[in-house]
């Protein structure tokens, strides 16, 4: 499944590695200042539409440079995951694709989930983050 999340990895010099892993589905690691590289494991994947949304959420870490490790304390880990988060519901459903959704009728979660062909915590994601923006009701 090719998109533009992939498209963009790549425009950004960023590669995707598939790998084992025995600690977490996928992980983003700057190599370097402006250097990163994101790691997946196909074998903890579902499908393609959730690889492609966590592969969305790990470039998100790398485009907003939003980095913690195992020492950070929780506010900076979560402060990180917020900064990345923000990023991917842009990336994969910015706010008027979720008011499309719902003024095409779509009102609960998974059958927004279902029409947009993403996976349900993307669209919870979304709301969350667009409602505390005030970007949707």
């Amino acid at each position: 499944m090719k998109s533009n999340i992939y498209e963009i990895a790549e425009k950004s010099n960023i590669p995707i590695v598939y790998m084992q892993s025995r600690c977490s589905i996928a992980l983003s690691v700057r190599l370097a200042k402006g250097n990163y590289i994101i790691g997946i494991d196909p074998g903890k994947v579902d499908n393609p539409i959730e690889e492609h949304a966590i592969i969305a959420h790990e470039l998100s870490h790398c485009i907003t440079d939003s980095f913690y490790n195992t020492k950070t304390p929780l506010n900076t880990r979560g402060r990180m995951e917020y900064r990345a988060n923000c990023k991917m519901v842009t990336l994969l459903v910015p706010p008027e694709t979720i008011l499309n959704a719902i003024k095409a009728g779509y009102t609960e979660v998974w059958e927004i989930a279902e029409y947009l062909n993403m996976p349900e915590w993307v669209i919870n994601t979304a709301i969350f983050i667009y409602r505390r923006k005030g970007l949707i009701a």
